[in-house]
Formats: C-alpha cells, structure tokens, sequence
C-alpha cells in the first residue's frame, strides 16, 4: 500500500456535482490500494462529509489526506467551514430526528460513529476544522459491522 495521499476540492464540489466527486475520491482510493467493500464503504463515507462540509458548513475547500496501513487507514478531512459539534451526532445510537433535515439526509456523521474506530474533531487556528479517522480495514474486509 502507499504510504499517503492527498486531495484538495475547492467551492465547485457542490452537492449537484457529486458524481465528479466520488470519481476524485474513489481515484484517491485507487492511488490508496484499497479497494472492493473496504472502497465502497469509505467512499460512502467520505463523500457524504465532503458534501456535508461543503453544502452546511459553508466552506471553500476541503482536504483530504487517506493514510493507509496494512490493518487499518487514517482519514483526515480539514475544511475553512463553520465549527461545529460533532459528538451528539458521532455518538448516537440511532438517527434522531433532529440530526436529519426533511429529506432524511446529513447522516455523515452518524455514519462515522458507525464506521470509523476511533474519531477526533477540533478546530485549528486559522478557524480550520480538522476530522481524522482511523478505520480498521480488516473488521471491513470480514464483513463485521463496527
């Protein structure tokens, strides 16, 4: 696997393009060697942040950096978006109706909770946010649900 790989997607990733995104990001995937269920579930995931970053959090570009080891992959995401509070929705057992808009959308987060093995948020200077997750790659392969 390679050790690292980065990507930035500026302001023109809007919701109504996310087609070209999950191309860009399963090519970050590709570049990763992660590939089959492990690739569709991280995709998933990432993309549905990426679009949640860029359509809620009102931010101009998002970074993504994919650390991938032979167990497990480190995701980080940063973003120059609005702060927010990650840990009611991360933690949640179940959708709640307040975490979802009319539609049933804007789950990323409680996708995380359910995904990734460990999590952490915090805002950097410059009013950065900054995700990063560390997803178990093998319980992924054996089809086990986190």
């Amino acid at each position: 696997m390679m050790g690292y790989v980065f990507m930035r997607f500026g302001a023109d990733f809007r919701p109504e393009n996310v087609d070209r995104l999950r191309e860009k990001v399963g090519e970050c995937l590709q570049r990763a060697a992660i590939q089959g269920s492990t690739a569709f579930l991280l995709l998933n995931l990432m993309d549905e942040l990426i679009c949640n970053i860029l359509e809620h959090g009102s931010a101009t570009w998002v970074e993504l950096e994919v650390h991938p080891r032979e167990k497990d992959v480190t995701i980080i995401l940063r973003d120059d978006g609005k702060a927010f509070d990650v840990g009611s929705s991360i933690h949640a057992e179940h959708a709640s109706p307040d975490m979802l808009d009319p539609d049933g959308r804007h789950m990323g987060l409680y996708m995380v909770g359910h995904i990734a093995d460990t999590w952490a948020y915090k805002r950097l200077p410059n009013d950065v946010n900054e995700l990063d997750l560390v997803v178990d790659l093998t319980k992924k392969d054996e089809g086990v649900r986190p």
